[in-house]
């Protein structure tokens, strides 16, 4: 299944497909290394090792892009997407 076909009817800007690392900050105290794979001024999609442990609302430290804080929309097996806030 492609989820990015699967969720860009709901997207307000488009996203450009990129391959960046990045962390997913939790409570200044644990730190998740993910993968951008696509990204917009209002969302993201993010590959990791697992989703167990993520909550719902993190930062995300995207080296170049800076510290965005973000809210999970949609969870996959290995696979999430986020919307930023505003």
């Amino acid at each position: 299944m492609d989820d990015d076909a699967e969720f860009a009817e709901r997207r307000l800007t488009p996203r450009r497909r990129v391959l960046k690392p990045a962390r997913i900050l939790i409570d200044k105290k644990s730190v998740i290394s993910c993968t951008v794979r696509n990204l917009s001024d209002g969302g993201s999609r993010l590959e990791v090792p697992s989703v167990l442990g993520i909550p719902e609302t993190f930062e995300l430290d995207i080296p170049g892009e800076g510290r965005r804080q973000a809210r999970r929309v949609w969870i996959a097996a290995f696979a999430l997407g986020v919307a930023f806030a505003a």
